[in-house]
């Protein structure tokens, strides 16, 4: 509101020189004297019509700011119309107060009936027209808000959207798994094909689980196994997936997949040995527990699941933990069920 040239400056000193003027020769006009016109600048008529119209475009003006100051967007039906009759109420009081100050102190006697109406109705337009002239601004203002925030909103879920795309791709794993299967294509290796078909079901699964919120979280087990079959091809740390017993619960898609990426990224490559990751379930909670030998530059902490922890605040007040229980670390996530 602060930009609306009604609220300028210039516009509070001039607009009601202007205002008045006008309305003091509409008066003319309606008593036929216009030939008074001459004198105008030396009447004090004139000079009252600039003073109540400065009274009348600030009462109206500072009223609507009063009304709309918290929530400028509550235009409602209601609304306008108690402004109005307030607004409206403040300025005929205040023309009639300064008209008969006028007619009594400088006049000399008690203003006519008609005198009372002629400036009542005009100066009632004018505080209507400058009413109508907030009440439009505000509106479009509303409206341009409206429409920046949606596009504002579209962007960020496009924005996410390509993200969400590019984080579920992998582009790293992506490319690291087709150097490692030209490798073997080209020592006419026949892993090859088991690679390949790891590959095709981690991939689809991705690019399925896009339009999916919620996903059992069995066959997100089933795309981790072949996730981690496919690190067995790579240079790195060698993990195996162990569930113990039945777990029953939804999951956000994906969430598996990171910690076991998680894991195997942060862990010591190692032809020796591997570690073992073990899934279970224990009251309302999905544990998550390892023992890998993390490498000295990049061990493992919970601001690695940052996308999964707000991914859940959706769903669940329940929070996504990591605790390290020697030699163990112990991710925990919450239970997920439908309504």
């Amino acid at each position: 509101m602060k930009r609306f040239f009604i609220n300028r400056p210039l516009f509070i000193f001039l607009g009601p020189l202007v205002s008045g003027v006008i309305i003091y020769l509409l008066i003319l006009l309606y008593h036929n004297e216009v030939r008074n016109v001459i004198e105008l600048y030396a009447d004090s008529e004139l000079q009252l019509c600039i003073v109540i119209a400065f009274l009348v475009q600030e009462t109206t003006r500072r009223t609507f700011l009063f009304f709309y100051r918290d929530n400028a967007a509550r235009a409602h039906n209601q609304d306008m119309v108690f402004y109005l009759v307030v607004s409206l109420t403040i300025s005929l009081g205040v023309i009639v107060l300064l008209v008969n100050l006028f007619y009594r102190k400088i006049v000399g006697f008690s203003p006519s009936f008609e005198d009372l109406i002629l400036f009542i109705s005009l100066y009632g337009v004018m505080s209507l027209f400058i009413s109508s002239l907030l009440f439009s601004y505000n509106y479009l203002n509303q409206q341009n808000k409206t429409a920046i925030n949606k596009q504002k909103e579209i962007r960020q879920e496009i924005t996410q959207d390509f993200h969400q795309f590019r984080d579920g791709i992998n582009p790293n794993l992506l490319f690291e798994s087709l150097e490692a299967l030209l490798v073997l294509i080209e020592n006419n290796n026949p892993q090859s094909e088991d690679l390949l078909d790891n590959m095709a079901q981690v991939y689809r699964y991705i690019l399925a689980r896009r339009s999916v919120e919620l996903i059992d979280i069995n066959s997100e087990i089933e795309v981790t196994k072949s996730l981690i079959n496919i690190f067995d091809y790579l240079p790195s740390a060698k993990i195996r997936l162990d569930v113990k017993g039945k777990i029953d619960s939804l999951i956000i898609p994906g969430t598996l997949l990171k910690v076991a990426e998680t894991i195997t990224r942060k862990s010591i490559t190692s032809k020796s040995s591997n570690a073992f990751i073990n899934l279970s379930m224990k009251d309302t909670l999905i544990v998550v527990e390892f023992k890998t030998m993390e490498k000295l530059n990049s061990q493992i902490t919970i601001d690695d699941f940052n996308d999964i922890k707000k991914s859940y605040q959706f769903y669940t007040d329940t929070p996504i933990k990591l605790d390290r229980r020697t030699p163990y670390t112990v991710i925990t996530l919450p239970e997920l069920k439908t309504n």
